[in-house]
């Protein structure tokens, strides 16, 4: 089963995308913060795909891209963020895939995921 990690301190919408991932067989790990999103990446395996907000507590999400793509290679990154003026900034890095606003429909970055992960 591929892994994924929800990055967002919106528990709402983190519990709805969690519930939708796993009913198409996703495993899903959530973290709330950047420094949350720190100790994950130095205690936790890799896991495929990463849903990244980008206004998170305590660090940006465009602060943590660096550290995301050089702890985890392989892992593909969507950008899910009301922030849309950043979204030049994220595509720089090889491993976004995908940037969505959060008021698009949240089903396009589901089939976006399921795309990506389940056709490599």
């Amino acid at each position: 089963m591929e892994k994924i990690l929800i990055v967002e301190d919106n528990k709402t919408l983190s519990s709805i995308l969690k519930q939708r991932l796993e009913k198409d067989g996703f495993l899903i790990d959530i973290v709330e913060g950047g420094f949350a999103l720190l100790a994950y990446l130095r205690d936790a395996e890799e896991p495929d795909a990463v849903i990244l907000d980008l206004f998170i507590p305590e660090k940006s999400g465009l602060e943590l891209l660096d550290s995301l793509t050089n702890k985890w290679g392989k892992a593909k990154i969507f950008i899910y963020t009301a922030q849309v003026n950043l979204k030049s900034a994220c595509l720089r890095y090889p491993a976004v895939c995908r940037f969505f606003k959060k008021t698009e429909d949240m089903k396009s970055l589901i089939e976006a995921i399921k795309e990506e992960l389940r056709t490599r």
